[in-house]
């Protein structure tokens, strides 16, 4: 055995998962089984270890995971060492390497800084001309003006060599991956384990003119719709925003002696970003929780030579001739935002659910009346009988006794009732779907419950981790140790008696398909879903844009409803009026997952429901009753309707932000960034602009109803349309504490502007009681405040291109 050397990225960031190179040597003439084992210097209790199998003579080299510790930004370098351990009569023992050394050590280099990025591939397979070492240096140079441009560390990691990261772990501390030629398409581990990566909510790009479409078509499977129609050398380019057409940067066209290639493709289900020439440029997928950038142009139409006045980059390690042109900052700041936030839950979170559902059963009540009852009848029976002999003074001592005894007699029925428990899995799933690429990714927490200490199988059959709490167990080295790509368990492991909670997450393959997909008709929004191994939902939430909520209708053969009817209240996830036991705890659990802060910042309709647990392929004890729960996350596919068709808009699918409207500017009373509304003193005018689905664009709005909640004490409100540039009073009200409600059916005041957004009004008026008035805080006036706003379309489908049609002036994104 050598001393451990790096692998995978070559840089490790505490508190993630890394692997490193393991290498055994078998000097015998016998045939040999290894452990490679490694720990960080001062934790030789937790090891992670490698198990090998060595022919005679022979010399072999594979990876080890390891995960690091919580370790202080000041330390630069981390100390890990090295075992190779061999078995002789059935008992480890210790080899040597070279130098005597049975525990050889070596420093592994920490990376503290948050924006790691890392490269793969820069040779594309149907190439004759090898490394092509112009075009290497041109993707090199992209990624460190991405990475500037971005305010990320210039260091570029790469993944080269022959063999790739074998598994996702690898790729733990990676926070985004350029993807710049074809080798993923020949290592099939290190396709799945870039893919696994992804779904976990990463950012990867695809320089689509070095990388093959079957490439990708592997990596992003259905998800990837793009059709390559040729490949072009442009001597002029100018990039253009994808919506609005106008040039992005302020270099203008850019002329090149030498054309840039650039391949001109089609597609439908991406966003396109940029356009030059009125084709893709840069598109956006989304994978799971992770996002897919796709660039078409080649690296030196993203990049302009760097003026001798510009100031360098920070952190670099020398002068870059090259910098990013405005299209690629833009592009990179879009980069390095946090991507929408995806419904997560800490896996800790789930612990009282879980709790509830591991225990003994108490006695029933029947049981104990009737102890309680049999005790006094005794009682009564032996006062009647000691008082006709004379004696009933005894009962001094008498009823005690029958005390005890019936005492005695309950804490042996309690005692039967809770070693009755069996060893118990309880599992608390929250999976996340990506029907496009057919797998799901699952998280959560597990309760294992034992009467008595447990030293059994723990570990994986395919994939996965989780790592029990043994607190207050016995203070054993305990080992992780690897077999294959995806099967490892645990060794001198001893669960403590009790409750015991392990965290875990896994990316299974699904041998079913799952969709989800609805639109809008007469009665809201009608849906299908069909849930593969994910049968049995229940108590489901449709969660929308912009934070509205609705408990859909299940029907048979996975047809759902979703009407006005339907919405939900804030703070409320299950449309039911009374819930049991089960449903409050779904509740609690729904109310930790569906923050406000959740729910302002989602950008694609999920449908959530509960679900029998999946199975994970997890080894665990195999006498343990096996229960849980799979709170399941699918992306909802809203289809066009149909032209002609008379849709229902609820007011969940009707998001609404606080516009200038027909005032020079906006009002304070609603904070768009928290979706609050503000409690206000002074009159104030406030125009919404709420957005119609495009899914019904272009859309002839018939009827609308709008509600406001809203407490204006001593005060005139109004709700205002807009006709014609001037603004038309729909109803008014003196001091409203409560909910006010019109309807408009004027086809001029329900008119949509070009994006398919309709903007209403509510004005506050001044405070009509004259003088001074004494309010609790001593301020002199009344306070007003809008509780809740919401608007109800229905409306006819028009014939006709959509909104995104009529502003680029193309279909789709060609």
């Amino acid at each position: 055995m050598q001393a451990v050397s790096r692998a995978g990225l070559g840089r490790y960031r505490p508190g993630r998962w890394g692997i490193v190179t393991a290498q055994a040597t078998n000097r015998s003439d016998q045939p040999a089984e290894a452990m490679a084992t490694v720990y960080v210097a001062g934790q030789s209790r937790h090891q992670y270890a490698r198990r090998m199998w060595l022919p005679p003579r022979s010399y072999r080299r594979s990876w080890c995971p390891l995960k690091m510790p919580d370790i202080p930004r000041r330390y630069g370098a981390v100390e890990v060492v090295s075992l190779a351990v061999g078995y002789q009569g059935g008992m480890e023992v210790l080899w040597e390497d070279a130098s005597g050394n049975r525990r050889p050590s070596g420093l592994l280099p920490l990376d503290h800084v948050r924006g790691t990025t890392a490269s793969v591939g820069h040779r594309r397979l149907s190439s004759p001309f090898g490394e092509e070492p112009e075009a290497t240096e041109e993707v090199r140079r992209l990624v460190q003006a991405f990475n500037e441009a971005g305010g990320l560390p210039m260091i570029v990691l790469g993944l080269g060599g022959k063999f790739l990261v074998p598994i996702p772990e690898a790729l733990d501390g990676l926070d985004y991956l350029v993807v710049a030629g074809d080798q993923l398409a020949t290592d099939a581990a290190a396709l799945r384990a870039v893919r696994q990566w992804l779904l976990g909510g990463r950012t990867l790009w695809v320089t689509l003119d070095r990388v093959s479409p079957h490439t990708v078509e592997l990596l992003l499977g259905d998800v990837f719709d793009c059709q390559v129609v040729d490949r072009v050398g442009l001597t002029s380019v100018e990039i253009q925003d994808g919506k609005t057409g106008e040039p992005v940067g302020d270099e203008g066209p850019q002329e090149y002696e030498d054309p840039v290639e650039m391949v001109r493709a089609v597609t439908s289900g991406a966003e396109v970003i940029y356009r030059v020439n009125g084709w893709p440029a840069a598109l956006l997928y989304r994978a799971g929780r992770g996002r897919v950038f796709i660039t078409t142009l080649g690296p030196r139409g993203w990049l302009r030579r760097r003026q001798a006045d510009e100031p360098p980059p920070l952190r670099a390690p020398y002068y870059p001739p090259w910098t990013a042109t405005g299209a690629l900052l833009q592009l990179a700041y879009r980069m390095v935002q946090p991507p929408s936030v995806t419904p997560e839950l800490e896996p800790h979170s789930l612990a009282p659910f879980l709790s509830e559902q591991i225990g003994y059963r108490i006695l029933p009540r029947g049981t104990v009346l009737s102890t309680l009852g049999g005790f006094c009848v005794v009682v009564g029976l032996a006062a009647l009988w000691l008082r006709r002999r004379g004696r009933a003074e005894r009962l001094i001592w008498v009823v005690p006794l029958l005390a005890t005894v019936a005492a005695a007699a309950l804490v042996a029925l309690g005692a039967r009732s809770r070693q009755a428990v069996p060893p118990t899995v309880a599992m608390g799933q929250v999976v996340y779907v990506d029907p496009g690429m057919g797998v799901a990714e699952a998280s959560g927490l597990m309760a294992l419950y034992n009467q008595k200490a447990h030293r059994g199988p723990l570990g994986a059959r395919r994939g996965g981790l989780f790592d029990p709490d043994l607190s207050g167990g016995e203070m054993r080295t305990r080992r992780m140790v690897w077999t294959d790509l995806d099967a490892w368990h645990w060794e001198n492991v001893t669960l403590p008696p009790g409750v015991r909670m392990a965290s875990f997450r896994q990316t299974i393959r699904l041998d079913q398909p799952v969709d989800c997909r609805a639109r809008f008709d007469a009665e809201g929004l009608m849906g299908t879903l069909v849930p593969g191994p994910l049968g049995g939902a229940s108590d489901p939430v449709l969660v929308l844009p912009g934070g509205g909520t609705m408990a859909p209708r299940l029907a048979e053969e996975g047809r759902f409803v979703a009407g006005p009817a339907e919405v939900l209240a804030r703070g409320q996830f299950i449309g039911a009026e009374l819930l049991d036991d089960r449903q409050r705890r779904r509740q609690v659990v729904y109310g930790r997952l569906l923050t406000d802060r959740t729910l302002r910042r989602t950008d694609r309709p999920l449908l959530l429901f509960w679900a029998p647990p999946l199975d994970l392929g997890f080894r665990l004890p195999e006498d343990a009753r096996q229960t849980g729960s799979a709170l399941v996350m699918v992306p909802l596919r809203i289809e066009p309707s149909a032209p002609g068709t008379r849709v229902r808009v609820p007011s969940a699918c009707l998001p609404f932000r606080c516009v200038e409207g027909l005032e020079t500017h906006r009002s304070a009373a609603y904070n768009n960034q928290h979706g609050e509304w503000l409690e206000c003193r002074t009159p104030s005018r406030v125009w919404l602009r709420f957005q119609v689905p495009q899914s019904v664009l272009p859309l002839a709005v018939e009827e609308a109803t709008l509600t406001v909640r809203i407490e204006a004490p001593e005060r005139e409100v109004e709700l205002q349309a807009v006709a014609e540039g001037q603004a038309r009073t729909l109803v008014r009200r003196e001091s409203p504490m409560e909910s006010i409600q019109v309807e408009v059916d004027e086809p001029g005041l329900l008119r949509l502007d070009a994006d398919g957004g309709l903007i209403l009004g509510i004005v506050v008026g001044q405070q009509k009681t004259e003088g001074p008035v004494l309010t609790v805080d001593g301020k002199g006036s009344l306070p007003w405040r809008i509780e809740h706003v919401a608007l109800e379309l229905v409306g006819t489908v028009l014939a006709g291109p959509s909104v995104e049609v009529a502003r680029t002036g193309r279909r789709g994104t060609r």
